[in-house]
C-alpha cells in the first residue's frame, strides 16, 4: 500500500513536471491499487485529486492541463481495474467489489451481493475485530519463541558455563536457558531481559 501511494505520487509529479502522458495513466493505475491493500490507501488518492484540483485555483498550471490530468488518472484507474472486475464478475468469484464504498453510493445502479458474498464478508470482517491483549500475547510469545528463541537455544546450551571476557556468564546466555526451563509461552520478563 505504501509503495502504491509513494509511486503513484512520485509519478503525478514526474507527469507535471514534463514527462510523457503515460506517467498520468500509469498514476492512476497504482493510485487505484493502494485501497486495496488497506483503506487508508485513499489518503493517496484523495491527496492527488486535492493536488490536481488546487493546481489551477493556484495559477500554477491551466484548466486544460488539469483536465488532461485528471482524465490521464481516471483512464489508469479504469485500465487497472478492469481485470479485476472482469474477474469477479465474469468468474463469479465469492468476494467483495473493490471500491465497495463507492458502490454503496451507487447502489441503486448495481445488483445486490448474494447471500454466500455476505457471509464470505461477515468472515473476512469477523477478522479486524478487536482482539483483547490477554490473548494477543500469548499468541506472539508462542510465535516468538517457536521462531526465534529456537535458534538460539543452542547457542544457550553450550554457552551457559561459558564465561566472557570479565568472568561472569553471559546474560543473554542465562536469559534464554531460564526461557527453556520455564512452560510454554515464556513470561514477558524474557523478553525484557534479552
Amino acid at each position: 500500500m505504501i509503495a502504491c501511494m509513494a509511486m503513484a505520487v512520485s509519478l503525478l509529479i514526474m507527469r507535471q513536471l514534463g514527462g510523457k502522458w503515460w506517467l498520468g495513466i500509469l498514476a492512476g493505475a497504482i493510485a487505484a491499487w493502494a485501497p486495496l491493500f488497506k483503506e487508508i490507501g485513499v489518503s493517496a488518492i484523495g491527496a492527488i485529486g486535492l493536488f490536481v484540483i488546487a493546481q489551477p485555483i493556484f495559477k500554477h498550471r491551466t484548466w486544460k492541463q488539469t483536465g488532461v490530468d485528471i482524465v490521464l488518472l481516471l483512464a489508469g484507474a479504469a485500465v487497472s481495474m478492469a481485470p479485476l472486475y472482469i474477474w469477479i464478475i465474469g468468474w463469479k468469484v465469492q468476494m467483495g467489489m473493490p471500491f465497495y464504498f463507492v458502490w454503496d453510493a451507487v447502489s441503486g445502479l448495481i445488483p445486490k451481493a448474494s447471500a454466500a458474498t455476505q457471509q464470505a464478508g461477515s468472515y473476512v470482517s469477523s477478522m479486524r475485530d478487536v482482539m483483547p491483549f490477554s490473548e494477543q500475547w500469548p499468541r506472539v510469545l508462542r510465535y516468538y519463541l517457536a521462531l526465534c528463541l529456537r535458534s538460539h537455544w543452542r547457542l544457550a546450551l553450550s554457552s551457559r558455563n561459558r564465561q566472557n571476557d570479565f568472568g561472569f556468564a553471559s546474560p543473554a546466555a542465562v536469559v534464554i536457558y531460564r526461557a527453556m526451563l520455564r512452560p510454554f509461552p515464556a513470561p514477558a520478563c524474557c523478553l525484557v531481559a534479552a
